[in-house]
Formats: structure tokens, C-alpha cells, sequence
């Protein structure tokens, strides 16, 4: 797998949340805030209920300290979801080409694309509790990037296809740990769900990667369909779950 893209900055508390590499890029950025302000909300309720408890009722004192506390409390809850939903566990690919995302299939088909030809269109949803972390299926070369603005549609429905969405063609380099021969064209599309509209992408042509490294990430609800070129062979079908870069979802036949 290739490194991480290190941080403009690096704190000791970033670096404590990626000392496991298990977290995704952004992770600090997006739980420091909430669980900072969260902590240090609930430390200045704890003071103000022990000062001001001095020169008032009890009761006046604990209910200041609960108007105070809340608010901490729902920041710091935020930033553990923030925690889960940033995960990013090691994976070890399959034979064959490998899911780009984690999550259920939502349909198989076989479809004309103007990018690949006949293809085999695969569709993965992914949950707000499902690794957002997309990973290239095959060891391939990035040849193009094109972002679209769209909708909001939520991602499990067939028309989210017109969400805003990044298409990403590759070009295998036919490795032979993937049983893929070179030069054969794939297409990826992360599409945003109804939660959030905002695609990260990792990568930029010409990058080569190999299969299984990241090469982006969805935030919150969204949906990752691939476009296969026959003759590949799907080895999944409509309501399988499957994880990023682990679980084979087509091969040679």
C-alpha cells in the first residue's frame, strides 16, 4: 500500500489519532474540532458548578451545570461517530478484481457505456456506518478525472446516479497477481448521497496503483458504481455486502 499524504501540520494529538494508521485522511481535521470544544465545554461546567455552587442553591447549581454540560456532551458524542465513520482498516486483497467500496450491492446490469463499451455495471451503497474509503479494484493506471455537479437524491436509489459524482477512467496494467490482462478500460464513478455532497479524491492522472490502495473517499451516505468490460465475469449479485479492496467481484473467465 502506498504511504499517506502526510498533514500541513502535524500536532501531537494528529499524530496520536494516526499512530494506528487506521484512520482516514481528514480524520483529525474533522474530529479535533467537536472533541476539543466538547471537552473543554464539560471541564468549564465542571468548574462554574463547583464556583457558583458556593453562593447558590444546590438545585440552581446543578441546573446551570446541565444547560452547560449538554452541549459538551453532543459534541463530544459527535466527534466518536466522527471517530467510527473516519476508520479505515488494513485490507488484504482477493484474486480477481475487488470491490471499490464497502457496503451492499444494490444491482448488477449490463449496460452500453460511452467510456467502455458492453460493461457490467455494479452499484455499492454505503451506509453513514460503512468504511468510506474507495479502493482501485485492480492494479491500473489513473487516465482521466472529471467532476459533475447534481443533486441530492439519497444514494440507494437508482436515480442518485445524477448526484454530484466524480468519474474516474482506468487502464489496467495487468499485473498477474490481478489475472487481468493490460490495457483493458474501467470506470468508476463515487457518487454523493442526500447527507453531504463532498468527494475527496486521493489521486490525480497519471498515478499507477496497485490493488487495494485508496484512491479516495465519500463522506457520509454515498454509492460507488463499477463499469466492467466484458468479458470479465460478475461474482456478486444484488443485496451481497462486500468490503473495499477485499472482496472479489469479478474475474476472468
Amino acid at each position: 500500500m502506498s504511504p499517506r499524504r502526510p498533514f500541513a501540520t502535524e500536532t501531537p494529538i494528529k499524530r496520536t489519532l494516526l499512530a494506528a494508521d487506521v484512520l482516514a485522511r481528514g480524520a483529525p481535521e474533522a474530529i479535533l474540532p467537536p472533541l476539543l470544544i466538547g471537552t473543554a465545554v464539560l471541564v468549564g461546567a465542571g468548574m462554574a458548578h463547583i464556583a457558583i455552587g458556593q453562593v447558590m442553591s444546590t438545585r440552581g447549581s446543578d441546573l446551570l451545570l446541565y444547560f452547560l454540560a449538554t452541549p459538551g456532551t453532543l459534541l463530544i458524542l459527535a466527534s466518536l461517530f466522527l471517530l467510527w465513520f473516519y476508520r479505515d482498516p488494513p485490507r488484504q486483497p482477493a484474486p480477481g478484481l475487488v470491490s471499490a467500496a464497502d457496503g451492499k450491492v444494490l444491482f448488477v446490469e449490463s449496460v452500453d457505456d460511452p467510456d467502455i463499451g458492453r460493461a457490467t455495471r455494479i452499484a455499492v451503497f454505503m451506509s453513514p456506518l460503512d468504511v468510506h474509503v474507495n479502493r482501485v479494484p485492480c492494479s491500473a493506471e489513473l487516465v482521466s478525472s472529471t467532476h459533475h455537479e447534481g443533486g441530492l437524491v439519497p444514494a440507494f436509489r437508482k436515480e442518485s446516479e445524477r448526484n454530484e459524482r466524480l468519474t474516474t477512467l482506468w487502464r489496467t496494467i495487468g499485473d498477474p497477481a490481478d489475472r487481468v490482462p493490460p490495457g483493458q478500460s474501467l470506470k468508476l464513478v463515487q457518487i454523493a448521497g442526500a447527507m453531504a455532497k463532498r468527494i475527496d479524491p486521493w489521486s490525480e492522472p497519471p498515478a499507477r496503483l496497485q490493488k487495494g490502495e485508496r484512491f479516495g473517499m465519500i463522506r457520509l451516505g454515498s454509492r460507488v458504481d463499477h463499469y466492467l468490460p466484458h468479458p470479465l465475469q460478475c461474482t456478486v449479485a444484488a443485496g451481497d455486502r462486500v468490503r473495499a479492496g477485499e472482496t472479489t467481484i469479478a474475474r476472468m473467465p
